[in-house]
């Protein structure tokens, strides 16, 4: 639960939407290790995860997953970008 958590965060998907993904998704459903066929979770366990969870639980998760990444020579620190580009919604006209 804790990886759908990261990537309906990363893709800012509704709980909805990542219950969506993980059923239909190849690639979601590869990255939570469930097998093609394997039916996904109930959109509403994602919320009753995160509760049971705790912030300080999930925050320590979180950055005990960025230690190991840095030891493991997966994250520079000393390089980052972020994507500055200006989109302009129809809103805006």
């Amino acid at each position: 639960m804790f990886k759908a958590d990261l990537i309906q965060r990363h893709n800012n998907w509704s709980d909805q939407e990542m219950e969506e993904h993980a059923t239909h998704n190849i690639a979601v459903k590869w990255f939570l290790e469930l097998d093609v066929g394997d039916e996904s979770f109930d959109h509403s366990s994602l919320s009753t995860f995160r509760a049971k969870l705790g912030e300080k639980t999930y925050r320590e998760i979180f950055e005990d997953i960025l230690l190991q990444t840095h030891e493991a020579g997966l994250l520079d620190h000393f390089c980052q970008f972020m994507d500055a580009t200006s989109i302009y919604a129809d809103i805006a006209l």
